[in-house]
């Protein structure tokens, strides 16, 4: 619906003639565009897909790559995570199965760094290109839906520009910083926040406005309430040094250990 909207504007503008227009958005996002552009090209295709289509260039998002895969880690080593979480906040602080978006952050960040946040918003293209691949095959050995086949599709691409000598290849690696998602999904989250499903399409697009409007009312901005951080700097600095308590007693115990394990062998009958 959104592509739909985009290529009628375009029927009175032109702006897509002879130009392209990167699609920067997450697997789901990107999936029917790329089917699209598929049949477009396809001879026997039964499909009837406007020529403009072939403009877009779907891109994976590194804000959903960045969520995505950091949730996932948790998830998959969750033990890990809850001891360090027990030792670094207390016994008796419990850890859900699935946390919040903003303590996987916290988690993570104080055992080690973002994609996102070190590498994307850096600019560091080959860096950030050898992280794509690397969470790929995490995604391919976890079976994540989506994200085994995501990674993959964008490294393709790339490679195909850069073999075809492609100036888009240049593009994205000079303005890597640029092909960002998380201004648009920002957005849609205010919008999903101030609409119900029952909305039909008019007024969602009215509470848009009327969202986007706000955001740019000085009014609204002094009177606003803002959410604080829960930790200061100097919480932080402690939580970073009891985790580096944690992660040498961790891994100390782990040495103490070597050669101790024994192989079970189960008889069957």
């Amino acid at each position: 619906m959104a592509l739909q909207m985009i290529l009628d504007i375009d029927k009175d503008t032109g702006h897509l003639c002879n130009r392209i227009a990167p699609l920067v958005a997450d697997w789901p996002g990107q999936l029917f565009v790329r089917k699209a552009i598929t049949n477009l090209h396809k001879t026997n295709s039964q499909y009837i897909i406007p020529d403009e289509i072939n403009s877009f260039i779907p891109i994976l998002g590194p804000l959903h790559v960045s969520l995505n895969s950091r949730e996932h880690v948790i998830l998959i080593y969750h033990s890990f995570f809850e001891k360090l979480f027990h030792f670094v906040f207390g016994k008796r602080k419990v850890l859900a199965k699935k946390p919040k978006p903003w303590r996987i952050n916290l988690l993570l960040d104080l055992a080690y760094n973002d994609i996102y946040a070190t590498l994307f918003r850096s600019g560091s293209f080959e860096e950030y290109i050898e992280t794509i691949f690397r969470i790929w095959t995490f995604a391919l050995r976890w079976k994540r839906h989506n994200y085994n086949k995501a990674p993959l599709a964008f490294l393709s691409d790339v490679f195909y520009w850069q073999d075809v000598k492609h100036p888009f290849a240049e593009v994205i690696k000079l303005f890597l910083v640029n092909f960002n998602d998380y201004y648009v999904e920002n957005m849609h989250s205010k919008i999903r926040a101030h609409t119900s499903p029952n909305n039909n399409v008019d007024n969602i697009i009215k509470q848009a406005y009327v969202i986007d409007t706000r955001n740019h009312c000085e009014l609204k901005d002094i009177f606003e309430k803002t959410k604080a951080y829960p930790y200061k700097l100097s919480s932080l600095n402690l939580l970073t040094e009891k985790t580096a308590l944690f992660l040498l007693n961790y891994f100390q115990e782990i040495f103490n250990n070597c050669g101790k394990n024994r192989f079970k062998y189960e008889h069957f009958i």
